[in-house]
């Protein structure tokens, strides 16, 4: 990866962005590269089909080494919701 360009979470693409986005690949000589949840909200977005064309959409997977990990990092999130949910 030679340059890196980070949005908040659910962030809204806006068109000029995009444009900036691929003009600096073609500029440097570089590929798009975005994750498939990303890719999935460009499709629905504001992103023209030229954009897209050009994008490498990576795939990622959550692991954990104990099985019972995603079991208890639910259980403490609803944990600590109820308690704030208690207090408030």
């Amino acid at each position: 990866m030679a340059l890196s360009r980070s949005f908040p979470d659910h962030h809204f693409y806006a068109p000029d962005e995009l444009a900036e986005l691929a003009a600096t690949a073609r500029r440097e000589g570089l590929g798009l590269v975005t994750t498939a949840k990303d890719a999935a909200r460009l499709r629905h977005g504001a992103a023209p089909a030229d954009f897209l064309a050009e994008l490498a959409v990576l795939e990622i997977d959550a692991t954990f080494e104990l099985d019972t990990v995603p079991e208890r990092i639910i259980d403490e999130t609803l944990d600590a919701w109820r308690q704030r949910k208690l207090r408030g």
